[in-house]
Protein backbone atom coordinates (compact mmCIF):
# COMPACT_ATOMS: atom_id res chain seq x y z
CA UNK A 1 0.00 0.00 0.00
CA UNK A 2 1.09 3.60 -0.67
CA UNK A 3 0.86 4.41 3.03
CA UNK A 4 3.31 1.68 4.10
CA UNK A 5 6.94 0.80 3.56
CA UNK A 6 8.57 -2.62 3.69
CA UNK A 7 10.54 -3.00 6.91
CA UNK A 8 11.62 -6.68 6.87
CA UNK A 9 11.46 -9.68 4.54
CA UNK A 10 11.83 -13.42 5.19
CA UNK A 11 11.76 -16.27 2.68
CA UNK A 12 10.62 -19.85 3.27
CA UNK A 13 10.79 -22.77 0.87
CA UNK A 14 7.66 -21.75 -1.04
CA UNK A 15 6.41 -18.62 0.70
CA UNK A 16 7.42 -15.02 1.28
CA UNK A 17 6.82 -13.02 4.47
CA UNK A 18 6.91 -9.23 4.60
CA UNK A 19 6.61 -6.85 7.54
CA UNK A 20 5.58 -3.28 6.80
CA UNK A 21 5.63 -0.04 8.75
CA UNK A 22 3.65 3.16 8.15
CA UNK A 23 5.18 6.03 6.28
CA UNK A 24 5.78 9.04 8.53
CA UNK A 25 3.91 11.22 6.09
CA UNK A 26 0.68 9.44 6.96
CA UNK A 27 0.69 11.02 10.41
CA UNK A 28 1.08 7.72 12.27
CA UNK A 29 3.87 7.55 14.80
CA UNK A 30 6.89 5.71 13.49
CA UNK A 31 7.99 2.76 15.59
CA UNK A 32 11.25 4.51 16.41
CA UNK A 33 9.30 7.34 18.04
CA UNK A 34 7.38 5.03 20.36
CA UNK A 35 8.51 4.68 23.97
CA UNK A 36 10.61 1.57 24.58
CA UNK A 37 8.49 -1.45 25.45
CA UNK A 38 9.24 -3.77 28.32
CA UNK A 39 8.80 -7.51 28.61
CA UNK A 40 5.57 -7.02 30.53
CA UNK A 41 4.07 -4.55 28.06
CA UNK A 42 1.06 -5.96 26.20
CA UNK A 43 1.24 -5.62 22.44
CA UNK A 44 -1.63 -4.10 20.42
CA UNK A 45 -2.35 -7.58 19.02
CA UNK A 46 -3.15 -8.76 22.54
CA UNK A 47 -5.10 -5.63 23.51
CA UNK A 48 -8.69 -5.53 22.20
CA UNK A 49 -9.01 -1.91 23.35
CA UNK A 50 -6.16 -0.69 21.14
CA UNK A 51 -7.19 2.08 18.76
CA UNK A 52 -7.62 1.38 15.07
CA UNK A 53 -4.63 3.58 14.02
CA UNK A 54 -2.43 1.77 16.54
CA UNK A 55 -3.49 -1.64 15.24
CA UNK A 56 -2.85 -0.49 11.65
CA UNK A 57 0.57 0.94 12.45
CA UNK A 58 2.34 -2.18 11.20
CA UNK A 59 1.37 -5.33 9.32
CA UNK A 60 2.79 -8.75 8.48
CA UNK A 61 1.88 -10.37 5.15
CA UNK A 62 2.63 -13.74 3.58
CA UNK A 63 2.06 -15.18 0.13
CA UNK A 64 2.66 -18.69 -1.21
CA UNK A 65 2.45 -22.17 0.32
CA UNK A 66 3.63 -23.12 3.81
CA UNK A 67 3.57 -26.87 3.15
CA UNK A 68 0.46 -28.56 1.73
CA UNK A 69 -1.63 -27.40 -1.26
CA UNK A 70 -4.39 -26.46 1.16
CA UNK A 71 -2.03 -23.87 2.67
CA UNK A 72 -1.71 -21.96 -0.61
CA UNK A 73 -2.76 -18.35 -0.29
CA UNK A 74 -2.54 -15.05 -2.10
CA UNK A 75 -1.05 -12.05 -0.32
CA UNK A 76 -2.74 -11.83 3.08
CA UNK A 77 -2.28 -9.85 6.27
CA UNK A 78 -2.20 -11.68 9.59
CA UNK A 79 -4.48 -9.80 11.96
CA UNK A 80 -2.85 -11.31 15.05
CA UNK A 81 0.31 -9.34 14.28
CA UNK A 82 -1.33 -6.03 13.34
CA UNK A 83 0.22 -3.23 15.35
CA UNK A 84 2.98 -5.38 16.86
CA UNK A 85 6.30 -3.50 16.50
CA UNK A 86 8.81 -6.04 15.26
CA UNK A 87 12.51 -6.43 15.94
CA UNK A 88 12.98 -9.43 13.68
CA UNK A 89 11.18 -11.52 11.07
CA UNK A 90 12.63 -14.87 10.00
CA UNK A 91 11.46 -18.03 8.25
CA UNK A 92 12.19 -21.73 8.13
CA UNK A 93 11.15 -23.80 5.16
CA UNK A 94 7.58 -24.29 6.40
CA UNK A 95 7.10 -21.82 9.27
CA UNK A 96 7.74 -18.24 10.25
CA UNK A 97 8.78 -16.36 13.41
CA UNK A 98 8.11 -12.74 14.34
CA UNK A 99 9.93 -11.21 17.32
CA UNK A 100 8.48 -8.07 18.88
CA UNK A 101 10.56 -5.22 20.27
CA UNK A 102 9.43 -6.23 23.76
CA UNK A 103 10.75 -9.78 23.38
CA UNK A 104 7.52 -11.63 22.55
CA UNK A 105 7.93 -14.41 19.98
CA UNK A 106 5.09 -15.32 17.62
CA UNK A 107 5.15 -18.32 15.26
CA UNK A 108 2.88 -19.48 12.47
CA UNK A 109 2.84 -21.75 9.43
CA UNK A 110 2.89 -25.54 9.25
CA UNK A 111 3.77 -27.32 12.52
CA UNK A 112 5.46 -30.39 11.01
CA UNK A 113 6.66 -29.67 7.48
CA UNK A 114 6.81 -31.90 4.44
CA UNK A 115 8.94 -34.68 5.99
CA UNK A 116 6.99 -34.63 9.30
CA UNK A 117 9.21 -33.17 12.02
CA UNK A 118 9.48 -35.14 15.25
CA UNK A 119 8.77 -31.90 17.13
CA UNK A 120 6.32 -29.02 16.63
CA UNK A 121 8.11 -26.38 14.56
CA UNK A 122 5.89 -23.67 16.04
CA UNK A 123 6.84 -24.48 19.63
CA UNK A 124 3.25 -24.77 20.87
CA UNK A 125 3.51 -28.26 22.32
CA UNK A 126 2.80 -31.78 21.03
CA UNK A 127 0.31 -32.20 18.20
CA UNK A 128 -2.37 -34.65 19.36
CA UNK A 129 -3.36 -35.79 15.89
CA UNK A 130 -1.57 -38.61 14.03
CA UNK A 131 1.08 -37.25 11.70
CA UNK A 132 -0.86 -38.24 8.59
CA UNK A 133 -3.73 -36.05 9.79
CA UNK A 134 -1.60 -33.07 10.76
CA UNK A 135 -3.47 -29.77 10.60
CA UNK A 136 -2.93 -27.23 7.90
CA UNK A 137 -0.96 -24.06 8.52
CA UNK A 138 -1.65 -22.34 11.84
CA UNK A 139 -2.14 -18.56 12.35
CA UNK A 140 0.29 -16.45 14.41
CA UNK A 141 0.34 -17.28 18.09
CA UNK A 142 2.68 -16.24 20.89
CA UNK A 143 5.03 -18.98 22.08
CA UNK A 144 3.80 -19.55 25.61
CA UNK A 145 6.91 -21.45 26.66
CA UNK A 146 8.92 -18.24 26.38
CA UNK A 147 6.41 -15.93 28.07
CA UNK A 148 8.70 -15.56 31.10
CA UNK A 149 11.85 -15.28 28.97
CA UNK A 150 11.98 -12.17 26.73
CA UNK A 151 13.67 -13.10 23.45
CA UNK A 152 16.52 -11.05 22.02
CA UNK A 153 17.13 -12.97 18.78
CA UNK A 154 15.66 -15.89 16.84
CA UNK A 155 16.98 -18.08 14.03
CA UNK A 156 15.11 -20.66 11.92
CA UNK A 157 16.37 -23.66 10.02
CA UNK A 158 14.40 -26.04 7.81
CA UNK A 159 13.08 -28.00 10.79
CA UNK A 160 14.38 -26.26 13.91
CA UNK A 161 14.31 -22.96 15.82
CA UNK A 162 16.87 -21.31 18.10
CA UNK A 163 15.84 -18.46 20.40
CA UNK A 164 18.30 -16.45 22.50
CA UNK A 165 16.86 -14.66 25.51
CA UNK A 166 17.80 -11.29 26.94
CA UNK A 167 19.50 -13.01 29.88
CA UNK A 168 21.90 -14.83 27.54
CA UNK A 169 20.34 -18.29 27.37
CA UNK A 170 19.49 -20.48 24.36
CA UNK A 171 16.21 -22.33 23.79
CA UNK A 172 15.63 -24.77 20.92
CA UNK A 173 12.75 -26.84 19.56
CA UNK A 174 11.62 -28.68 16.44
CA UNK A 175 13.20 -31.70 14.78
CA UNK A 176 16.02 -33.34 16.75
CA UNK A 177 17.60 -35.37 13.92
CA UNK A 178 21.36 -34.99 13.77
CA UNK A 179 21.46 -33.48 17.27
CA UNK A 180 20.20 -30.27 15.70
CA UNK A 181 18.70 -29.02 18.96
CA UNK A 182 21.83 -29.49 21.07
CA UNK A 183 20.08 -31.63 23.71
CA UNK A 184 18.83 -35.20 24.01
CA UNK A 185 15.05 -34.66 23.85
CA UNK A 186 13.94 -36.67 20.82
CA UNK A 187 10.50 -35.09 20.46
CA UNK A 188 10.82 -31.41 21.33
CA UNK A 189 7.61 -29.53 20.60
CA UNK A 190 8.13 -26.55 22.92
CA UNK A 191 11.13 -24.38 23.83
CA UNK A 192 13.73 -26.22 25.91
CA UNK A 193 16.59 -24.47 27.63
CA UNK A 194 19.90 -25.66 26.23
CA UNK A 195 21.52 -26.29 29.60
CA UNK A 196 24.62 -28.03 28.26
CA UNK A 197 27.66 -28.16 30.59
CA UNK A 198 29.77 -26.32 28.01
CA UNK A 199 27.30 -23.40 27.97
CA UNK A 200 26.79 -23.00 31.71
CA UNK A 201 27.95 -19.59 32.84
CA UNK A 202 28.15 -18.32 29.26
CA UNK A 203 26.26 -15.19 28.20
CA UNK A 204 25.03 -15.95 24.68
CA UNK A 205 24.66 -12.95 22.39
CA UNK A 206 24.02 -14.26 18.88
CA UNK A 207 23.16 -17.57 17.24
CA UNK A 208 22.33 -19.26 13.96
CA UNK A 209 20.90 -22.55 12.70
CA UNK A 210 21.16 -24.10 9.24
CA UNK A 211 19.78 -27.52 8.31
CA UNK A 212 20.87 -29.69 11.29
CA UNK A 213 23.74 -27.40 12.30
CA UNK A 214 23.77 -24.64 14.92
CA UNK A 215 26.19 -22.22 16.59
CA UNK A 216 26.15 -19.45 19.19
CA UNK A 217 28.57 -16.63 20.02
CA UNK A 218 29.06 -15.32 23.55
CA UNK A 219 29.49 -11.75 24.69
CA UNK A 220 33.20 -12.37 25.34
CA UNK A 221 33.92 -13.74 21.86
CA UNK A 222 33.69 -17.50 22.29
CA UNK A 223 31.80 -19.69 19.77
CA UNK A 224 30.07 -23.03 20.39
CA UNK A 225 28.65 -25.35 17.75
CA UNK A 226 26.50 -28.49 17.68
CA UNK A 227 24.55 -30.78 15.33
CA UNK A 228 25.41 -32.00 11.84
CA UNK A 229 25.23 -35.67 12.79
CA UNK A 230 22.61 -36.96 10.33
CA UNK A 231 21.45 -36.88 6.74
CA UNK A 232 23.68 -34.60 4.64
CA UNK A 233 25.44 -33.53 7.84
CA UNK A 234 27.06 -30.12 7.29
CA UNK A 235 29.52 -27.69 8.82
CA UNK A 236 29.12 -29.03 12.38
CA UNK A 237 29.80 -32.64 11.40
CA UNK A 238 32.89 -34.56 12.47
CA UNK A 239 33.17 -33.33 16.05
CA UNK A 240 33.73 -35.78 18.87
CA UNK A 241 31.02 -34.20 21.05
CA UNK A 242 27.30 -34.53 20.39
CA UNK A 243 26.25 -31.42 22.30
CA UNK A 244 27.62 -27.88 22.08
CA UNK A 245 31.41 -27.73 21.91
CA UNK A 246 33.72 -24.76 21.56
CA UNK A 247 35.42 -24.09 18.26
CA UNK A 248 38.59 -22.10 17.60
CA UNK A 249 39.99 -20.39 14.55
CA UNK A 250 43.17 -18.83 13.22
CA UNK A 251 43.92 -15.72 11.23
CA UNK A 252 42.22 -13.13 13.43
CA UNK A 253 44.52 -10.82 15.45
CA UNK A 254 44.20 -11.29 19.23
CA UNK A 255 42.89 -7.75 19.58
CA UNK A 256 39.70 -8.81 17.77
CA UNK A 257 36.88 -10.95 19.15
CA UNK A 258 34.01 -12.76 17.48
CA UNK A 259 30.71 -10.97 18.07
CA UNK A 260 28.30 -12.79 15.78
CA UNK A 261 27.91 -15.93 13.70
CA UNK A 262 25.96 -16.90 10.59
CA UNK A 263 25.58 -20.42 9.21
CA UNK A 264 24.65 -22.12 5.99
CA UNK A 265 24.69 -25.85 5.28
CA UNK A 266 28.42 -26.33 4.68
CA UNK A 267 29.89 -22.94 5.48
CA UNK A 268 29.60 -20.16 8.01
CA UNK A 269 30.71 -16.64 8.81
CA UNK A 270 32.20 -15.19 11.97
CA UNK A 271 31.95 -11.44 12.50
CA UNK A 272 34.78 -9.85 14.46
CA UNK A 273 35.10 -6.50 16.16
CA UNK A 274 38.16 -4.90 17.70
CA UNK A 275 38.21 -5.23 21.46
CA UNK A 276 37.58 -2.03 23.38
Amino acid sequence: AASAAVAQVAVGLRFLAVATRPLAAEGLAASSASPPATASTASPADDPTASAPERRSSQVFTVGVFCEPGDAHALRAWGGLAGVPLRQLCAGSFHCCALSTSGELYTWGHPLGRDVSNGNLLGHGPIPLPAEHAPLAQPPRRVAGLAQHPVAEVSCSTYSVLALTTDGRAFTWGDSDGDALGHDEDECSAPRWLDAPSLRGQNLAHGAVAYTNAAVATTDGRVFMWGGNAWERGIAAGRAARGPSEITWSGAPPCYQCTSVSLAWRHGYLLFHKRA
